[in-house]
């Protein structure tokens, strides 16, 4: 809290689940100002070494309209390759 009268917060968490065969990462990053909604990251990330990338990440707030991610990464002779990413 910056003043008696005004609230400001910053929020990041990473939880992170590993299997034998892939590891998710879930993000959530928030920012609260005061007046506006609060703008938030949030998502997930499915890794599968060495197979693909999945991707699905969104993003409130912090525009007009909500900005979403997702599509999925692939690995082709060591490189990662984009598959059908919107």
């Amino acid at each position: 809290m910056l003043d008696d009268k005004n609230e400001y917060s910053f929020t990041t968490e990473l939880a992170i689940q590993k299997t034998k065969i892939n590891t998710r990462y879930t993000p959530l990053v928030e920012l609260s100002l005061p007046g506006e909604q609060p703008k938030r990251l949030t998502g997930n990330v499915l890794y599968r070494p060495g197979k693909k990338v999945d991707v699905d990440i969104s993003v409130v707030n912090f525009f007009n309209d909500p900005v979403t991610v997702t599509g999925q990464l692939r690995f082709r002779d060591s490189s990662l390759v984009a598959w059908g990413c919107t």
